[in-house]
């Protein structure tokens, strides 16, 4: 069972986030400004997702209402992926559990 992909896609929500909250907090900060983004890009050997902050520099003001949507994006789509490493995590009990009990019937 592989929990890298649940826990790329919850490092890529965290820092998803971040970035919105770093971009909210500097709303009143006069351009140009540095507008911070994430950069994913699949992982190596279908392993998830690799992120990264980046930052463009912006001209125009930051628009609070698009980064409050992102902020929610990033919240579901942490909480999807923490299930999914829950259930996976589950999964593998599971089995441990079954490979226990026939040993034990043994």
């Amino acid at each position: 069972m592989d929990l890298s992909i649940p826990a790329s896609g919850m490092n890529d929500a965290r820092l998803r986030f971040n970035a919105a909250a770093q971009n909210i907090a500097n709303l009143n900060t006069p351009p140009p400004i540095d507008e911070q983004e994430v950069i994913t890009t699949p992982a190596p050997n279908g392993g998830g997702v690799q992120s990264r902050l980046g930052s463009q520099e912006s001209v125009f003001s930051m628009d609070l209402a698009s980064n409050l949507i992102y902020l929610k994006q990033a919240e579901f789509s942490y909480l999807s992926n923490a299930m999914a490493f829950q259930k996976a995590t589950e999964v593998v009990g599971s089995i441990i559990d079954i490979f226990d009990n026939q040993h034990d019937a043994t």
